[in-house]
């Protein structure tokens, strides 16, 4: 039994420390694919808005127009999914928070999701469940391997004949549950005892997604305080159903950059651009240029000397991880120097990878735009802060 039990450890370590892997491949990949995406995003915002200011007969800019639509329809697909690679990414060992698990199963969906829709519909029900105790990122790997367990037990090719059903809601008393229900072909009585072992499979197919096991997820849930728990009939597929202990009061939400319609300042503003990517300074500069004068520098250090050589600048945006001098370091600085410049930071950024930059995001007020973004949003608070400057 202590041998069974130490491969079993083993094994959970071995998983864990792939999913760290994971992460911080996934919070790579989002920063390299999110800071050029950004550069396309801001550049098709502008060319949309000048052509619609050219004096050119409308059925000839129309096909244009709408061709750049359909770009940036794609753009924004790309945008989303490099949303969801983030977040899969932003995982930092045992640290827990309070996690809403509609937010973590719509994290599953982003990853597994497109294994599920060739096979079955795919049901969503959210009933009211409450916040939990967890890792966002665990808890949706435990998601993560849940679906593509049902996608295994599912045909391919019939995808209207069979249903994958994912349900959260409270449960009873004090708790909170995901409910994974697929049709497929269920588990035979005989094997349901051996389904958390660590060696035990299904999967004929080859090339099949292999997850992190129902062992490791069993760890991951047991050790928040929680069950999981399976209900499977040959033929009439098979119910997975995780309860967690709820929090017994829920997390303020986070604050977000505004969205709302700001008016246009009266005057210009000036905005100093810090980025090192000088595609990326090109594009804010030739969007942001015509509202407001804009100076661009390529580093942190050459931010400090331009705002300690001329402070009266009404907004920098700022990137946030840059070679020689960070945007928090930037921050800090003028949080000694002057606080007021401190004050009026916008960050832009493809990514938080470390413990200090999240905490630092964690602790600030001012406005954090995440790689690639909508530019008319980025104006909107860059507006409000000229008016407020006055």
């Amino acid at each position: 039994m202590s041998a069974t039990l130490s491969e079993l450890a083993h094994t959970e370590a071995l998983h864990f420390e792939r999913l760290a892997t994971l992460g911080t491949l996934a919070a790579g990949l989002a920063h390299e694919i999110g800071t050029p995406l950004a550069t396309v995003l801001t550049n098709l915002d502008v060319v949309l808005e000048r052509l619609g200011e050219l004096d050119v007969p409308a059925d000839e800019i129309r096909p244009l127009v709408e061709a750049l639509i359909e770009a940036r329809a794609g753009v924004d697909v790309v945008g989303r999914a490099v949303g969801s690679m983030r977040r899969f990414g932003d995982v930092e060992g045992d640290d827990v928070e309070d996690v809403s698990l509609p937010e973590a199963v719509s994290l599953a969906l982003d990853v597994a999701g497109h294994e599920l829709r060739h096979r079955a519909r795919l049901i969503i029900e959210h009933d009211d469940a409450p916040r939990v105790r967890g890792n966002l990122h665990q808890l949706a790997q435990v998601v993560v391997q849940l679906l593509s367990n049902a996608a295994q037990a599912l045909p391919e090719g019939n995808a209207e004949a069979h249903e994958v059903r994912i349900t959260t809601r409270r449960c009873r008393p004090g708790g909170a549950c995901i409910e994974v229900r697929d049709t497929g072909a269920g588990i035979d009585a005989d094997d349901l005892p051996r389904i958390f072992d660590r060696d035990y499979t299904t999967r004929v197919r080859p090339g099949g997604r292999h997850g992190i096991g129902l062992a490791v997820c069993r760890a991951i849930v047991q050790g928040l305080g929680g069950v999981i728990e399976v209900e499977s009939e040959p033929g009439r597929g098979t119910t997975v159903r995780v309860r967690l202990p709820a929090v017994s009061q829920r997390r303020p939400a986070q604050r977000l950059a505004p969205v709302h319609a700001v008016p246009s300042p009266a005057r210009r503003g000036r905005v100093l651009l810090v980025d090192d990517d000088p595609l990326v300074r090109t594009a804010l500069c030739r969007a942001l240029g015509r509202e407001h004068v804009v100076e661009p520098v390529a580093s942190g250090r050459e931010a400090l000397v331009r705002l300690r050589e001329d402070p009266r600048w009404d907004v920098i945006v700022c990137d946030l991880l840059m070679p020689d001098l960070t945007g928090p370091q930037l921050h800090a600085a003028l949080r000694r120097e002057r606080p007021d410049l401190a004050d009026r930071m916008v960050f832009v950024t493809g990514g938080a990878f470390t413990d200090e930059t999240r905490a630092f995001l964690a602790a600030i007020d001012n406005p954090v735009f995440h790689k690639p973004f909508r530019i008319r949003v980025l104006r909107d608070v860059i507006a409000a802060a000229v008016a407020l400057v006055g």
